[in-house]
């Protein structure tokens, strides 16, 4: 257990102290990465939806920004299985980490889907309508959220029902505590 808290303090510092607008920034490159785009795609689409925290990259710091969000993205999958450990203390700095990153869309399916489960085409009509999310925006914010172990899929009579998992309630009561 000691090195789970010594790894979490080392990562700290090696990251630093980001502001909300930074981690959502850093959320949305990796999520670029996670979906196979290059450094140079991910940091683009990044600066798009964040644009006060938008980065130049250029043949002179490409390789620090990708070994930088490498980094990033290895440390996320060592801190989820930190916390699936049941390491409290470790684990606690990574799901707060892990909530204030979340996208507005990310939080509002999530949201969404907590009262016991959803059929997935009626999740997608009522983000649609009441919060303005796309068919494809839903669809890949549903495929995050199941890899992020919050969420999953199972076939009831010919339709996809989402429900949460229990990561994906304590994410839940987390956001609404912050509210």
């Amino acid at each position: 257990m000691a090195w789970k808290d010594a790894y979490m303090r080392r990562a700290k510092e090696i990251i630093g102290d980001r502001t909300p607008a930074e981690m959502a920034y850093d959320a949305e490159v990796l999520r670029g990465l996670d979906c196979g785009q290059d450094i140079r795609q991910a940091i683009a689409n990044a600066n798009e939806k964040h644009p006060g925290e938008a980065l130049a990259v250029d043949g002179t710091n490409e390789a620090d920004v990708a070994a930088h969000y490498e980094y990033l993205l290895e440390h996320e999958k060592i801190a989820m299985m930190i916390a699936a450990s049941g390491s409290k203390k470790a684990g606690s700095l990574h799901r707060d980490t892990y909530v204030k990153a979340m996208s507005d869309t990310d939080l509002a399916i999530l949201l969404r889907i907590e009262p016991g489960g959803i059929d997935k085409a009626a999740l997608i009509a009522d983000c649609e309508k009441f919060d303005k999310i796309g068919k494809a925006d839903c669809d890949s914010t549903l495929k995050r959220l199941k890899k992020d172990g919050l969420v999953f899929g199972e076939m009831r009579g010919g339709k996809t029902y989402y429900a949460l998992t229990a990561k994906g309630k304590a994410a839940c009561k987390r956001i609404r505590e912050k509210s």
